[in-house]
């Protein structure tokens, strides 16, 4: 599955937002409370996803993570079963601090390139950011 830049998705709050070419997959990172999430699903599904990756407070993590999610998918086919066998979450996050799924993800991504992300709204990211200001 190949993937094409669209602006970002502002219903969905999504940046980084791209869509696969048959417009069947999108991709984009969304802003939570602590930190970024990773996210991916079917374009028809709006807000829902199917992966919904925590990336943590650090933006060079979440760029890793966006960079492993485009890398798994771009090895399958734009079909409405791409997401099999693909973890939809990390059961400890953010996604580093679990093992077995970082693994599993990278095993999935076989070789991947690395993609520099449009920095987004990341003041205040993450609760040590807020810790350091007191």
């Amino acid at each position: 599955m190949k993937f094409v830049q669209k602006p970002n998705d502002e219903w969905t709050g999504w940046t980084n937002y791209r869509v696969s070419e048959n417009g069947l997959v999108h991709v984009g990172v969304y802003r939570v409370m602590y930190g970024h999430r990773v996210r991916a699903g079917f374009v028809a599904d709006k807000m829902g996803c199917t992966l919904d990756w925590c990336g943590g407070a650090n933006w060079k993590d979440v760029e890793r993570l966006y960079s492993l999610c485009i890398g798994v998918l771009s090895h399958r086919d734009e079909t409405p079963n791409c997401f099999e066998g693909v973890p939809p979450y990390s059961l400890i996050k953010p996604f580093y601090l679990d093992e077995k799924f970082t693994h599993h993800v990278i095993k999935l991504a076989g070789e991947f390139e690395m993609i520099s992300l449009e920095v987004g709204d990341v003041s205040g990211a993450g609760l040590h950011e807020v810790l350091k200001s007191l």
